[in-house]
């Protein structure tokens, strides 16, 4: 009798596809399913489905209840996690950069050009960042402080980065970034003397009056939680 008659055709042409809820009731150990709804492949490892592929997800709408190990690809951050038994943890990019949008404090960005990315590899990150200042952009006086793309280890070794402020192209000051959090960063003025020392943290006035078209640049990186 021909191998398609005991099986069926189906079990031919299309072997172990089905979906997340069709999944076979009494799998066999080592048995490989692919599932068209999630586009995962998974194998019975005898006593639970274990992915064998990554499952294309977002960052906000991640497995709810992920098993240790369990890798996924975000599409909005471009980037690989695995799921280390508490927490997402990003593997390394390769050294491709992803755009991000940091949250600010004393800041208004308003109308500002605003370019911000990162870029991890492994426990390595490194920021880049470009404001020019809009006719609706304001800061306090205070300390403006701004969002890290990724959350820092908590250690007292933590990212210092430099910073230039542009006066509408006539003048140009330095400055530091320096991170003040896990999830925050300071930008701060040098203040010019032998040697140079941080002496303010940038704000409204800090290093001069902020005006339509100045603008700050940033880069620096530090290690990831």
């Amino acid at each position: 009798m021909p191998l398609s008659s005991v099986l069926g055709a189906q079990s031919i042409t299309k072997p172990g596809v089905c979906t997340s809820a069709t999944r076979p009731s009494s799998p066999f150990d080592g048995q490989v399913i692919y599932e068209t709804d999630t586009d995962r492949t998974l194998v019975w490892n005898n006593s639970a489905w274990v992915a064998v592929s990554y499952a294309v997800y977002s960052s906000s709408t991640r497995p709810a209840s992920p098993y240790e190990g369990q890798l996924i690809y975000e599409t909005d951050t471009d980037r690989v996690a695995a799921y280390n038994g508490s927490a997402w943890a990003y593997m390394a990019s390769g050294g491709t950069f992803t755009s991000y949008t940091p949250t600010w404090t004393n800041l208004t960005v308003g109308n500002a050009t605003q370019i911000f990315r990162f870029c991890q590899i492994g426990k390595l990150v490194f920021v880049e960042g470009l404001l020019i200042w809009g006719s609706t952009t304001s800061a306090n006086a205070s300390s403006t402080t701004f969002s890290l793309p990724v959350t820092a280890q908590g250690a007292v070794f933590r990212g210092l980065g430099h910073a230039v402020f542009v006066d509408s192209g006539t003048q140009t000051y330095w400055g530091a970034v320096t991170m003040n959090s896990t999830t925050t960063a300071t930008l701060n003025q040098y203040y010019v003397s032998t040697p140079w020392v941080v002496n303010s943290a940038v704000g409204g006035t800090v290093p001069f009056n902020w005006t339509t078209g100045d603008d700050m640049r940033i880069q620096f990186m530090y290690e990831a939680a």
